[in-house]
């Protein structure tokens, strides 16, 4: 068996050459790209991804070049009769073949992998060097897959030249398969970028491969052709068969939902006051550190999340916020190709009673059935089941994007929409008086008609001439079930979710120029709208923008500008940032930009960077009650039954380092520097929130979700390790979640 494995090993010395002249090349290749005196210059990410690429691709190939000979030659020889001559079993000269060439592998790749550090360091490009030990697991996976699928040809072919083709068509194919595996039917493994994750299944279908080979050469070899064959290929797909089901049972066990073992917690907004829906993920591998801090810089762009994010498993847990209890768990599937910070999209009803998801079915273990439509489900907290399931057909002939629930106040009805869909449907918490919501139908211009006409026949009469008004935005009064629908030429309606005709309070009187509009809330006594507007009118070649904040009566009877950019002195257009009313009564708060902006810390000059406004009932115009000095990211929010709102200022740390993210801040892509927070009372009057180290601390360490019903401000830190709620009267801070 020495002597066999020795032979074997010998003859394949022509692999060795391959391997060092592979790695004179492939520095060379590089030099040149990375080299400014060739016609293309090549970025370190464009280097790295080539290099990526090559450096999965090697392997493969010397890992089944080293096995397709192993039996085709002596095939091809007409030696093989001789060979099981021997006094060994078919058993011991197969497993003799079988550690001669991935010995040979071995070296190979050992060799060319060491020469391309060597000669890469001498060719000054030192910054691709830690990209061999980020991939080193993935190519000793890909090199064994590559052995393994010749291994399986050269026991069928009787020839090299068959038995390469063979394994080129099998690997492709199996590697196609590995692809469809992640991104189609779900089944990643650790959570990891998917490209360790295609290595470690390929590598998971490997010993099928190798099993298949033994029996075809212990059972079939010499006998009839095709015996061997019979015997081959329905091994090899049991065994992929029964490692695709074993690996994701195992996956889907191992991955399960177990409070103690999460690590990362992200919540935005709450919907309720008395449950909060948390995304909770698990620890990710114990390799993911290193290998995603040498990534970092070279194929993975600076300005993405840091490796403290990146995780296994996910799940949305509602969570009862006077408790701390989870009411209900629901695994979340993971979106390949986009990383694991794809939105699922969830809703809880204001009093805590139903939750809605969506988001497309799980796969085989929690990757998602991307080829699959969305799914609707609405669970009943309470009972912990869902009661009503709905695929969106709707959605079949477009990607549906970012979808958005809404809950109406009295959590009888529910609101949905798609970035990329055009309709918006209502439906009751039971799933019935589903509908697209409308404000009525407009006329088509003459040439649409026409071509309406002629596409739908003469029969459709005249609703052929006709199509559904479009809204680009809708939100629900602050305590009736009845929507404000504001359609894309800015007209503002009434939309009754029961079928009732729409009312329009408000038509835009901007007619010129290009004209963008938002609601900006209702106040809480359902007599005051806001509107926000925005115009750009080209004068010459100069183009002038102006922006402004109106209110209106919910009647449409009355309307007030309370605020023009182009009346106060210190504004800029588009510097409206944020909008709050206050839960209580009548009162809005607004921040705006000024245009005494200044960058960073070491420039601030005591005049402010954004200015805080309040307007009631009995003013005409919105009166400035605080400037911030910071060059901030403001947040509002309304202080339950009061008339107060908090104020939430974040500095930005613009240098443009990694700092201290967050998942809040992580969207906009800044970490905090510093900030102040504090309530705010319609006449100015400030009340600072007592917490151990000042507002600044405060800020810095945590996100604002929100408040719950016992007055709470509901946070999460920094490090998003955890869900906690700060008593604002004493301070208090207690831990909610895990």
């Amino acid at each position: 068996m020495r002597a066999l494995f020795i032979k074997d090993f010998n003859q394949g010395r022509s692999l060795l050459v391959f391997a060092v002249v592979g790695s004179l090349l492939i520095p060379a290749l590089f030099h040149v790209l990375a080299s400014p005196r060739y016609l293309y210059l090549a970025s370190p990410r464009d280097l790295a991804l080539i290099f990526g690429v090559i450096l999965a691709a090697l392997p493969i190939v010397i890992g089944f070049l080293a096995a397709s000979g192993l039996f085709s030659t002596e095939s091809e020889n007409d030696t093989l009769p001789v060979l099981f001559a021997l006094p060994l079993d078919r058993g011991q000269i197969w497993l003799a073949k079988m550690l001669a060439g991935l010995a040979l592998t071995l070296v190979a790749s050992a060799l060319l992998l060491g020469l391309d550090v060597f000669l890469l360091m001498r060719h000054q490009l030192n910054d691709l060097i830690p990209l061999f030990w980020s991939y080193l697991p993935d190519m000793v996976m890909w090199a064994f897959f590559g052995f393994s699928v010749g291994m399986f040809w050269t026991a069928l072919m009787p020839n090299l030249i068959a038995s390469i083709a063979g394994t080129l068509l099998l690997g492709g194919g199996l590697i196609v398969g590995v692809v469809l595996l992640i991104t189609g039917l779900g089944a990643p493994l650790l959570g990891y970028p998917p490209e360790f994750d295609m290595a470690l299944w390929a590598f998971l279908i490997s010993p099928s491969l190798l099993v298949a080979s033994a029996l075809a050469v212990t059972k079939g070899q010499l006998l009839q052709s095709r015996r061997k064959h019979l015997i081959a290929f329905p091994t090899l797909l049991v065994g992929i068969a029964v490692t695709v089901v074993a690996t994701s049972a195992v996956t889907r066990a191992v991955t399960r939902y177990d409070r103690s073992a999460v690590a990362i917690v992200t919540a935005e907004r709450l919907d309720s006051v008395r449950v909060a829906v948390v995304s909770a993920h698990r620890k990710p591998p114990a390799f993911a550190r290193s290998r995603w801090e040498r990534l970092t810089g070279v194929l993975v762009p600076h300005d993405t999340m840091p490796y403290e994010y990146l995780f296994g498993a996910s799940y949305k847990v509602a969570l009862d916020l006077s408790s701390g209890k989870a009411l209900l768990v629901q695994r979340q599937p993971s979106r390949w190709g986009q990383g694991q910070w794809s939105p699922r999209w969830t809703a809880c009803s204001p009093d805590g009673r139903f939750l809605a998801s969506m988001s497309r079915p799980i796969g085989l273990t929690f990757g998602e059935l991307s080829w699959r439509l969305p799914v609707l489900r609405i669970w009943d907290l309470q009972k912990g089941s869902p009661i009503y399931t709905r695929e969106m057909k709707e959605w079949k002939d477009q990607l549906p994007g970012k979808v958005s629930l809404s809950w109406s106040p009295t959590g009888k009805y529910l609101l949905l929409w798609s970035d990329n869909a055009t309709q918006r449907y209502v439906m009751r918490a039971d799933g019935s008086g589903w509908r697209s919501i409308s404000v009525g139908y407009e006329e088509l211009p003459s040439a649409t008609a026409m071509r309406t006409a002629a596409r739908r026949g003469p029969s459709t009469g005249d609703r052929s001439l006709r199509r559904q008004v479009a809204t680009d935005s809708c939100e629900w009064s602050p305590n009736e079930d009845v929507l404000l629908a504001l359609t894309h030429r800015g007209d503002l309606y009434w939309v009754y979710p029961d079928g009732r005709p729409a009312i329009r309070i408000y038509t835009p009187e901007w007619t010129d120029g290009t004209y963008q509009s938002y609601v900006a809330g209702m106040s809480a006594d359902r007599q005051w709208v806001a509107l926000s507007e925005s115009r750009s009118i080209e004068q010459g070649d100069i183009a002038v923008d102006e922006s402004r904040l109106l209110v209106i009566r919910a009647d449409g009877k009355e309307r007030r500008v309370i605020w023009n950019s182009s009346d106060d002195p210190l504004a800029t257009p588009y510097s409206m940032r944020d909008t709050a009313w206050a839960s209580h009564d009548a009162v809005l708060y607004a921040v705006a930009y000024t245009n005494l902006h200044r960058h960073g810390p070491s420039s601030r000059t005591g005049e402010s960077s954004a200015r805080v406004y309040v307007w009631t009932p009995d003013q005409q115009l919105m009166q400035p009650v605080g400037d911030i000095h910071w060059d901030s990211v403001v947040r509002l929010t309304p202080v339950p039954s009061s008339d107060q709102v908090l104020v939430w200022a974040i500095e930005p740390d613009r240098s443009g380092s990694l700092g201290d993210f967050r998942p809040e801040l992580l969207r906009l892509g800044i970490p905090t520097l510093s900030g102040t927070t504090f309530l705010l009372a319609p006449d100015g009057r400030r009340s600072e929130i007592e917490f151990q180290g000042g507002p600044e601390k405060l800020v810095k360490d945590y996100v604002v979700c929100g408040f719950d019903d016992q007055g709470r401000l509901i946070l999460q830190p920094g490090n998003a390790s955890s869900i906690q709620a700060l008593d604002l009267q004493t301070g208090e801070i207690k831990k909610l979640y895990p």
